[in-house]
């Protein structure tokens, strides 16, 4: 994988997130599994959790109360990968019912995958 400057988290924050004025913020976790997803998808080494959240912060960006929501490719592959079991079966009512408020800590160490 390569090593891009920290400039790509601008990058990544413009293609896998969008502005989002609920009082349910991303969880720090949870912006980091997506960008774990999305290096692993342009072929980046992902930075540290705890350099990605010093990068955020130099950028203005405060890990602790992200007004995003996750968006496109890296969203669909983190969610499948974050709750395979989920898509192995048909989802009941109340399962989907949450699916639009999805915040959750749980992330994937880049490069593994689960069966």
């Amino acid at each position: 994988m390569a090593h891009m400057p920290t400039s790509h988290i601008s990058v990544f924050l413009q293609e896998a997130t969008v502005p989002d004025s609920s009082e349910n913020p991303l969880s720090p976790d949870c912006l980091y599994g997506l960008y774990t997803s999305w290096c692993l998808l342009h072929r980046v080494t992902p930075l540290e959790d705890l350099h990605f959240r010093d990068v955020l912060r130099k950028q203005g960006v405060d890990p602790g109360n992200v007004r995003r929501r996750i968006t496109g490719p890296a969203a669909a592959d983190y969610i499948l990968a974050s709750y395979p079991a989920s898509f192995s079966q048909p989802a009941t009512a109340s399962q989907t019912a949450g699916a639009s408020g999805l915040r959750h800590t749980h992330h994937r160490t880049p490069g593994t995958f689960e069966a």
